[in-house]
């Protein structure tokens, strides 16, 4: 497939800016707020992703709101949609207390999973939570995590109000290529406590060992600060971020 010049001079550009980004990879030693906002496909990705890093933000004083977009109901194989979904609901509520968070800081969108879109009704949906919360950063799965649920909730931020905020990609399923290092070693116990409270995935998949083993090795091969475990983030204003984004969809 040809493109115009135009967009292959804005590709390269986008490459460009990126390789600038990715050689400034820090420690984030003053985490952005103080109203934070995560986007979970799914109820458990928050804590998977970041859940490290929400705990800190806690601690710092923040206000931390957490936006579940599908409902988990595909998570559990032995169970039809409505169990798995009250399920699911319940272990993102208990998660999220281990965290530090109350219920009243939790909003279930309900969307079927593998059926998350950008339609209207949706954008519309996480348009009104973000007015809510007036986030001054937001937390989702970075738009490589190859899952069709968080690469849509990419596409939906991509067409939401932002301004002048941060946009924090986190990684579950795919490493990235992150600009940004949380170190979370002092609060890996309650991470792991919290990941636990979510024993229907974990009784299908080791998540516990896979997600330790992602925050370990982050922390092994940061090069200028020891830390035994930390989480990392593809960290942007929202407009290069969503920038970003559109290059690397581009087929």
């Amino acid at each position: 497939m040809k493109y115009p010049k135009a967009l292959h001079s804005f590709i390269r550009f986008a490459k460009q800016r990126a390789q600038e980004l990715f050689s400034q990879y820090h420690h984030v030693e003053n985490l952005p707020g103080p109203n934070v906002l995560v986007l979970a496909p799914h109820p458990d990705d928050d804590v998977f992703g970041c859940g490290g890093t929400i705990i800190k933000h806690i601690r710092l004083g923040h206000k931390v709101s957490i936006a579940y977009l599908c409902q988990g109901d595909k998570g559990v194989a032995h169970l039809g949609t409505s169990d798995a979904s009250k399920i699911r609901k319940q272990e993102a509520i208990n998660a999220a207390s281990i965290l530090g968070l109350s219920h009243e800081h939790l909003f279930f969108m309900d969307n079927f999973d593998h059926e998350l879109n950008d339609s209207t009704k949706v954008i519309d949906s996480v348009n009104t939570i973000i007015r809510q919360c007036t986030p001054n950063i937001i937390y989702l799965p970075s738009f490589i995590d190859q899952h069709v649920d968080h690469i849509a909730a990419n596409a939906i931020i991509s067409r939401c109000g932002l301004g002048d905020i941060w946009i924090a990609g986190y990684e579950v399923w795919t490493p990235q290529l992150p600009n940004r290092i949380v170190d979370i070693s002092d609060v890996m116990e309650i991470k792991i406590e919290a990941m636990k409270a979510h024993s229907s995935q974990i009784a299908m998949l080791n998540y516990c060992d896979a997600i330790t083993s992602l925050n370990k090795y982050r922390a092994c091969l940061y090069p200028k600060e020891k830390f035994e475990y930390a989480e990392s983030f593809l960290m942007l204003r929202a407009k290069e971020y969503c920038d970003l984004y559109r290059v690397f969809m581009i087929p």
